[in-house]
């Protein structure tokens, strides 16, 4: 069985992928990533799409909205003492140099960029990024931030989803080891006699109903509810389906 039968299997058919125990650990690692691809590619689109107005966005608010500023050796020099905040795209870009505004104030944002004085600052859900303005190397105008955030965006975009999706994998990858130890209690439930590896095949194989379910939810921007819990009780319910289609050991 290939691995896109095994996709399709994956989905609805526990006593398929039970027959799949047998193929190699080279053909379950592939499979992963396919999955990881399948996950990755919807919460690409959207972050990519989220990255995409937020740097139009701050690249029109700095042309018109804040002061002239500097970066000189790592610190923005600037004649503005007050916070200043703007809304575009969606997007809420901060100008405060002073650093009035709270780190708290910050994480209530859903999406922000803020300009601190030693650092730039982007938040996204309550998950904060710091990028220190040594990184950026030498004086740049306010003229010139804009430009290179133009410039990069080609860079940045690719990069960031190139990192999701190595993340994501590593998540597959310890999902599937995760649940074939829930596999172990299985088993021993079931008197079934297998291996950790045939385990973490079938783990691995089990996996796709959630993943293909999660990443429409994702392509559609439907929140789900409990979507955690669902994940690991539909993965569990479907490897002790699979193991169960497996002969019991004399």
């Amino acid at each position: 069985m290939n691995v896109f039968s095994l996709l399709l299997k994956g989905i609805y058919s526990p006593k398929d992928i039970a027959r799949a125990r047998f193929t190699g650990i080279g053909k379950a690692i592939l499979f992963i990533f396919i999955l990881s691809i399948i996950a990755a590619v919807p919460q690409g689109y959207h972050m990519s799409k989220e990255i995409s107005n937020a740097m139009s966005g701050f690249q029109h608010v700095i042309k018109k909205d804040l002061p002239d500023f500097s970066i000189e050796k790592g610190t923005l020099q600037a004649d503005q003492s007050t916070p200043i905040e703007k809304e575009e795209n969606g997007i809420t870009i901060i100008f405060d140099p002073a650093e009035k505004i709270k780190s708290s104030e910050l994480e209530s944002k859903q999406t922000a960029i803020a300009l601190l004085k030693e650092k730039a600052v982007i938040a996204i859900d309550g998950q904060m990024t710091d990028i220190p303005y040594q990184l950026l190397g030498g004086t740049l105008t306010k003229d010139e931030l804009a430009s290179v955030t133009n410039q990069n965006q080609a860079i940045i975009i690719p990069v960031i989803c190139v990192l999701l999706y190595l993340s994501t994998a590593a998540l597959m990858f310890i999902s599937a080891t995760f649940l074939a130890m829930l596999g172990t209690f299985i088993k021993r439930m079931q008197q079934k006699e297998m291996s950790f590896q045939m385990l973490w095949k079938l783990s691995a194989y089990s996996l796709t109903l959630t993943t293909v379910f999660f990443a429409i939810m994702s392509a559609l921007n439907t929140p789900v509810a409990n979507s955690f819990l669902l994940n690991w009780v539909i993965n569990f319910i479907f490897l002790y389906l699979v193991v169960k289609e497996i002969p019991a050991k004399k």
